[in-house]
């Protein structure tokens, strides 16, 4: 539940439904703004369904790390790591 991961959670999270970070909803249906929105916030993952992402799955700031198995999951959720160089190849921070 996204609510008690945003509570709980020992770090800063950005959920981009709005339900957690209230800040989203006047940029909800702007998906340029929602990436400016986490790059200047420092953002170093994004989790999402591929409807959910605010940019296109081939976007070189998306570096996948892990796509949940079909079998598991119809939503076929993803984590990214997200590399504002755009440069996959490069480290993590």
């Amino acid at each position: 539940d996204i609510g008690a991961l945003g509570y709980f959670a020992p770090h800063p999270l950005l959920d981009l439904a709005g339900l957690v970070s209230a800040e989203i909803v006047p940029i909800i249906h702007d998906p340029a703004a929602q990436m400016a929105l986490m790059q200047a916030r420092g953002v170093h993952y994004l989790m999402a369904a591929p409807s959910q992402l605010p940019t296109t799955p081939d976007d070189p700031h998306l570096c996948r790390l892990y796509t949940t198995p079909a079998a598991e999951s119809p939503i076929h959720m993803s984590v990214y790591r997200l590399a504002w160089t755009g440069d996959c190849t490069k480290s993590a921070p």
